[in-house]
């Protein structure tokens, strides 16, 4: 079992996700995966 402690945070990830997809993406989906990313987060944080 791999123990060893991630080298970033989900946040992280998500952050750099969104910042590789804003200049691709119109205002409005950019929105909607912004809100989809924001709804993942709660579930994750239980």
């Amino acid at each position: 079992m791999n123990t060893r402690k991630p080298s970033k945070t989900i946040n992280q990830v998500f952050e750099a996700f969104l910042a590789d997809q804003k200049a691709r993406l119109s205002p409005k989906t950019y929105r909607r995966y912004d809100d989809i990313l924001d709804l993942f987060r709660s579930c994750l944080e239980g």
